[in-house]
């Protein structure tokens, strides 16, 4: 658990949930901070609880509640984001389940498996449509199906305004223990869908021996508009080499919200959250801890040189990493990291390493604050910035920087971004030195 508070903890809020639309009778889980025992409404009408306490994340407060119509979503009378619903079913997957006789929207039903190793289209998986959402029934789950990961999806998705989405049965604890080849994998590059999934509410572990892109959650290079909110995320044992994380991956628009991501092992290439492309991606309300080697965050287009563009990156904790805090690295146009807690990093808390001489960079972080930052083994700063960030914005503003130990200077910068800049910073932790 972190050791500093999640940014908003001390504020009643509702923040977030994991579905933005489903059917009616769907378990919905809705997350923020808040005292005493959750009332919950959605257009002003109750909505029957499943699960008081939910949340797998542990700076945040979580209910499951019954859908029961489209609206805004309140707890406790506090007001938050909306949800809409659609025509779909329920499908349910046990592991005393039977493909054979399973049936939707009948819990004595269920399928066994949530997808089969012989085709994309089987299983609960292939029995799916826009709409419907998948609920895995309590127990530990080690199947593998195509490709080796615990479900590949790659044919099949939802729309924008009816995804799939695959959850845990409230009050039902659901572990993964991914196969090698990772837990939950998008489509390729030649993928013609793997859009529209929400992912929920499931313990999703790395396997010891897992391949280099063998995450537990990898969007692949076309996993557009997913959501992976609520889970507990972990690689403990891994070969080194690794070249993903905890959560990787890129597409348009996806929404990494609320989620305990942890113990990864693997190599200085194997990170918290890696995102290595793509659009308009969210990274939010998350708890990124204990990465061994690698990052607690990247940003990295490794893919299609076309930049990572409007991402943000905010009010996450994230603490004890093997080497950078935010790594914001090459090809990383534009970007607002925003009221993250970054403490105990080996390297600096903010490196910013984007190799953008072809285009100018706007990256802008504003109150990224906490302490320990460098604690011994990398570039003796506690900010580094250090590959051609010539032209275009990088401002830091509005932050409390602690250096640590290993630090010896508050910032180092080789001479190649000098459009670095600092407003309204608190330093310390060297004595004698000041800041820029």
């Amino acid at each position: 658990m972190a050791s500093i508070v999640a940014p908003g903890g001390g504020t009643t809020a509702v923040l977030y949930t994991d579905f933005v639309a489903a059917p009616v009778g769907a378990p919905l889980t809705v997350c923020g901070h808040w005292s005493g025992s959750p009332t919950v409404t959605i257009d002003n009408k109750a909505a029957p609880v499943l699960q008081a306490s939910a949340s797998l994340n542990p700076g945040y407060d979580c209910v499951r509640v019954t859908l029961t119509g489209a609206g805004v979503v309140a707890v406790n009378g506090v007001a938050g984001p909306s949800v809409a619903v659609q025509t779909g079913n329920l499908l349910y997957v046990s592991l005393k389940g039977d493909d054979a006789t399973a049936a939707k929207n009948d819990p004595a039903k269920p399928w066994r498996h949530l997808q089969l190793s012989s085709a994309e289209a089987s299983g609960a998986w292939g029995a799916a449509k826009p709409g419907d959402v998948i609920i895995l029934r309590g127990g530990v789950y080690t199947d593998s199906a195509v490709d080796g990961a615990f479900a590949r999806i790659w044919r099949q998705g939802g729309t924008a305004g009816a995804p799939i989405s695959i959850t845990s049965q409230p009050g039902e604890p659901v572990t993964i223990n991914a196969p090698k080849r990772g837990g939950f994998n998008g489509g390729g590059e030649e993928a013609p869908q793997a859009k529209y999934i929400a992912i929920s509410n499931l313990t999703i572990v790395g396997h010891p021996q897992g391949a280099s892109d063998g995450a537990p959650v990898n969007l692949q290079t076309k996993g557009d508009s997913w959501r992976v909110v609520n889970n507990d995320v972990s690689w403990p044992v891994a070969p080194d080499g690794m070249k993903a994380g905890g959560i990787v991956g890129h597409g348009a628009n996806p929404k990494i919200l609320g989620n305990y991501i942890h113990d990864i092992a693997g190599g200085t290439l194997n990170h918290g959250v890696y995102i290595d492309g793509g659009s308009g991606a969210e990274i939010a309300w998350n708890e990124i801890a204990k990465v061994k080697s690698g990052n607690l965050f990247q940003s990295f287009d490794t893919f299609d040189d076309i930049g990572i563009t409007n991402l943000s990156v905010h009010d996450n904790v994230l603490h004890d990493g093997g080497r950078y805090g935010l790594n914001v690295a090459d090809q990383t146009i534009s970007a607002a990291f925003v009221r993250n807690r970054i403490t105990n990093t080996a390297y600096a808390g903010i490196r910013i390493t984007v190799n953008t001489d072809d285009a100018p960079a706007n990256l802008v972080f504003t109150d990224n604050s906490g302490t320990g930052w460098n604690l011994g083994g990398g570039p003796p700063g506690a900010v580094n910035c250090d590959w051609r960030l010539a032209r275009g914005t990088a401002l830091i503003e509005k932050s409390s920087i602690g250096a640590g130990a290993g630090a010896k200077e508050y910032v180092v910068n080789d001479g190649s971004c000098p459009v670095l800049k600092f407003s309204g910073i608190t330093w310390s932790g060297l004595a004698g030195k000041a800041g820029p």
